[in-house]
């Protein structure tokens, strides 16, 4: 299954900031093989071979590169926005 994303969607909810091609490299690294299609706009094109069932959304994948960055690497801030 063929997956379109953003790297600048992907940073920001994650708290990083990467540029696309060393996204695409963490992906690959947890069998998503991704490769950007516009530098300019940092689109990424990832495939989800059968094997990986649990990557329905363009939010599996950001979890990927979440845990392929590395949770402990991701600086802990406060939330810009508070909910009561």
């Amino acid at each position: 299954v063929k997956f379109e994303t953003n790297a600048k969607y992907i940073n920001t909810r994650i708290g990083i900031d990467i540029p696309a091609e060393k996204m695409a490299k963490l992906l690959t690294r947890m069998s998503l093989p991704a490769k950007v299609t516009d530098s300019k706009t940092g689109t990424l094109e990832v495939l989800a071979p059968i094997t990986r069932s649990d990557i329905l959304h363009p939010c599996d994948i950001m979890e990927d590169v979440a845990i392929a960055y590395g949770y402990n690497n991701i600086v802990k801030r406060v939330p810009e926005t508070f909910t009561v």
